[in-house]
């Protein structure tokens, strides 16, 4: 089972983990592949599987910028409410797969503005 928290669960649609460092990135594309092959995941709040391997994560809080913790919170609970689930949940990355590609392009331009993966993400969105 991988826990991820809300916005991961849009995030590893588009994202390989580029941007932070290489341990970083093994461990999304690590994640992924185990979701590929048809792992459950488990709807976690705060810190998951994926942000245990980021060197920004401090005393379980995001310190890659002054306000990415708030920012991150927001996201986990933008990405929650769009795709209807709720912490303690089990999902299938198959189903938010298709879940994502449902999402009209306004979400992405809400979801994704300011991110600083931009540059990294393969988002139907580039703003």
């Amino acid at each position: 089972m991988v826990k991820l928290r809300g916005h991961h669960l849009i995030c590893l649609n588009f994202y390989d983990g580029d941007g932070i460092d290489e341990m970083f990135k093994h461990n999304v594309e690590f994640i992924k592949k185990k979701l590929i092959e048809g792992e459950d995941i488990k709807i976690v709040k705060g810190p998951d599987d994926i942000c245990m391997e980021c060197k920004y994560l401090k005393n379980q809080i995001c310190n890659f910028s002054a306000d990415s913790e708030t920012e991150v919170k927001n996201l986990d609970e933008k990405a929650l409410n769009f795709l209807n689930l709720k912490k303690g949940v089990f999902v299938n990355f198959n189903e938010l797969k298709r879940k994502a590609s449902y999402a009209p392009l306004e979400f992405y331009k809400d979801f994704c503005n300011g991110c600083s993966f931009m540059e990294y993400c393969k988002c139907p969105v580039k703003i």
